[in-house]
């Protein structure tokens, strides 16, 4: 759209220049009612070169501002926390792009994006406040390491998920 509006707006330049140089080329041999004619030409041809400009302009800034909104989810989703269900419970992922440390609510992670930790309970094993969870700790690393993570991305890949 924008380059068609360009070229509309250079075709109506390069018009009221013709009619300008015509002007001043034969502005003796015209009486005054051509004249007034020629000038009426260029004033429209120039009217033709505002409109489209301003066109261009709005257009211009309705693509400065998806550019922006877009420039914003990037950051927003680079920002964004990566966690990885790891056997059934979820962690956040460290500077190296690895789930780790102490486990957390992987249903509460997929509700509403909250990162909250499970605690461990004697006899029971991991359980979040919320009631919503509730894991074996043989099924919980708790910390997961790097170690128990290549363990387990060897030994079961299918049991990793990134939410």
């Amino acid at each position: 759209m924008p380059i068609n509006t360009i070229s509309t707006i250079l075709s109506s330049v390069k018009s009221a220049t013709d009619i300008g140089q015509l002007l001043i080329d034969a502005h003796s041999s015209y009486d005054k009612a051509q004249l007034k004619v020629e000038i009426e030409k260029l004033v429209d041809a120039l009217h033709d070169v505002k409109k489209q400009t301003r066109s261009l302009e709005d257009t211009l800034y309705e693509k400065d501002q998806e550019i922006k909104r877009l420039k914003e989810e990037l950051v927003a989703q680079e920002s964004k926390v990566k966690v990885s269900i790891v056997g059934v419970a979820a962690y956040v992922h460290n500077k190296n792009n690895i789930p780790s440390g102490s486990p957390i609510c992987p249903n509460c992670y997929r509700r509403n994006g909250d990162i909250r930790g499970l605690t461990f309970l004697m006899g029971v094993g991991f359980r979040c406040s919320s009631g919503d969870f509730q894991s074996q700790q043989r099924e919980t690393p708790n910390p997961l390491t790097g170690d128990w993570f290549n363990q387990i991305l060897n030994s079961n890949p299918e049991c990793i998920e990134e939410i």
